[in-house]
């Protein structure tokens, strides 16, 4: 629970970033850096390296996927160009993927060693995505609907996928 709750932390931070305009894709991405490894460290998912080195890390460690793409005719079209203009729509999606010591490529073996990982963090994997439209004032969260809180993901997982389903789509959405 720890790992998801880093990530669940870090995505409704960055989301909540896009109010401000100011915030490119490149200084969200930075900041998200920064937020994970201040949450591995906190909650002792890594140990025995430092917060600066291990955001330098995290890119090429954890999050290879990156934070955020925009949605539309082309759908990873470049927001670092554009930055976050109205009518963009964008995901904010961090993660954290933590690979097993079978599967850490060898020229990266002596960096995951330096960050002293528990083996019971091994093989875990979390990335949550919402989408996000920017507007003119802010931005409007479009996935808000969508459960990503722990208790509400494991009350769903209690559930049959049938009862689910009847649950989550028994309107359509209003457009």
């Amino acid at each position: 629970r720890a790992l998801y709750d880093v990530v669940l932390s870090t995505n409704k931070e960055c989301i909540e970033l896009c109010a401000d305009k100011s915030h490119y894709p490149g200084s969200l991405y930075d900041h998200s850096m920064t937020l994970l490894a201040r949450g591995l460290l906190r909650n002792n998912i890594v140990s025995g390296i430092s917060e600066f080195r291990l955001k330098k890390l995290v890119p090429n460690l954890f999050m290879e996927h990156g934070l955020s793409h925009s949605l539309g005719s082309d759908i990873h079209e470049d927001i670092l160009v554009n930055g976050l203009l109205p009518d963009t729509m964008i995901t904010i999606e961090p993660g954290i993927i933590i690979k097993d010591k079978r599967n850490t490529p060898s020229d990266w073996e002596a960096l995951y060693e330096q960050c002293q990982i528990p083996d019971a963090f091994r093989g875990m994997a979390v990335r949550i995505e919402d989408e996000v439209l920017i507007t003119e004032d802010g931005y409007e969260h479009l996935t808000f609907e969508s459960p990503k809180e722990m208790d509400d993901i494991e009350e769903i997982m209690t559930q049959s996928p049938s009862s689910y389903a009847n649950r989550m789509y028994q309107s359509p959405p209003a457009f």
